[in-house]
């Protein structure tokens, strides 16, 4: 299997866009974290760690003032992940469940923002921080990793990045790519028109 595969093809200011998809993507739980994800599962090895202890005894051990969220999981035809057990699909009552927890103790919130307290404006903060984190190690799960690559008008390559995960972040950043190569060759052109009209 090649390391890449094409997903999808989009013609973009004379340009053409070709979106890819990422086999060796890596995780993001290997970038610097705010929070740790804790999962318990029979199958899986997901997220940062797999204690060995029940879920109630590894929660009662956390450092007081902890702010935790459980990680639910629905699984059918590719596995999906969330904090929130009201949000579709994880109403499916045979298909999903709790697998973990996200968490992320007092202290490193309060070093993280250079704060003195755990205001409810800076929780809440944190809670979309934990939120966005399962989100993204959600699509990484469920191979949503992509990457671009960027070709003229006579089809050579001028451009190529990978290790984007989710396809709307990949599609923004290779057309906000080809927006700069498309402004370079127009002041270019222009530059080049206003050189032969004044030769």
């Amino acid at each position: 299997m090649s390391r890449h595969s094409d997903l999808d093809r989009e013609e973009y200011k004379g340009y053409t866009i070709r979106i890819l998809h990422d086999q060796d993507c890596s995780s993001p739980r290997e970038n610097d974290n705010l929070a740790t994800i804790a999962t318990w599962h029979k199958r899986y090895q997901l997220g940062d760690v797999q204690p060995s202890e029940e879920p109630s005894e590894y929660i009662a051990g956390l450092p007081k003032g902890s702010i935790v969220l459980p990680v639910l999981m629905y699984e059918h035809s590719g596995i999906a992940l969330s904090t929130s057990a009201g949000s579709y699909p994880f109403t499916d009552p045979w298909d999903s469940g709790q697998v973990g927890y996200i968490h992320v103790s007092r202290d490193r919130v309060l070093k993280e923002w250079s704060a003195k307290r755990l205001t409810a404006k800076l929780r809440a903060k944190v809670l979309d921080v934990l939120k966005s984190e399962i989100k993204e190690y959600g699509a990484y799960v469920n191979g949503e990793c992509y990457g671009y690559v960027i070709e003229d008008v006579d089809g050579d390559q001028i451009d190529s990045c990978w290790g984007f995960i989710g396809y709307e972040y990949v599609q923004q950043e290779a057309r906000s790519q080809a927006d700069w190569y498309a402004a370079e060759r127009d002041k270019r052109n222009a530059e080049e028109r206003e050189a032969r009209d004044d030769s």
